[in-house]
């Protein structure tokens, strides 16, 4: 897999990683412990360790094996923000038949009113041609009495 990598012939169609962590380092270093606190702290030390006490005399002094031998490491979080990517899909299956159902019974509500207004205009059409041509013959009115005196003043 290493050799495989090396080469550039890895042949993956892999989705992004589920879980990824990237901590972005930042190093700074600083002289520690200070001048006079090396001989406390050897104290400390050999006060809780067995092994330094049963170690006896050596040549170096309690500043030289704090300085070999102890290290102080601090880690803090440059950024508490963290950034989550979630991958999914745009719309689901029960989604898509929902959204091709309510299309089908928009178009086919929209056609069926369609389809009865037209059924209403070719009837109202047919109606007035077949009522003009059954409508009698108005004649112009004979006498003076029909033209402008109305039934109730007779």
């Amino acid at each position: 897999m290493e050799r495989k990598y090396d080469e550039n012939d890895l042949r993956c169609n892999c989705n992004q990683t589920c879980h990824d962590t990237v901590y972005m380092p930042s190093v700074t270093q600083s002289e520690w412990p200070a001048l006079g606190y090396e001989t406390t702290l050897y104290n400390r030390v050999q006060e809780r360790n067995y092994a330094i006490r049963s170690r006896g005399t050596d040549t170096l002094t309690a500043a030289q094996w704090i300085k070999r031998n102890v290290a102080k490491l601090d880690v803090y979080f440059m950024e508490f923000n963290y950034q989550y990517i979630k991958q999914s899909p745009a719309t689901s299956v029960m989604d898509l038949l929902s959204n091709i159902g309510g299309q089908l019974g928009l178009w086919i509500g929209v056609s069926v009113v369609t389809l009865m207004e037209m059924m209403q205009l070719i009837g109202a059409v047919i109606g007035a041609m077949i009522g003009k041509s059954h409508r009698p013959q108005r004649t112009a009115p004979s006498s003076d009495r029909e033209k402008n005196i109305p039934d109730a003043f007779n």
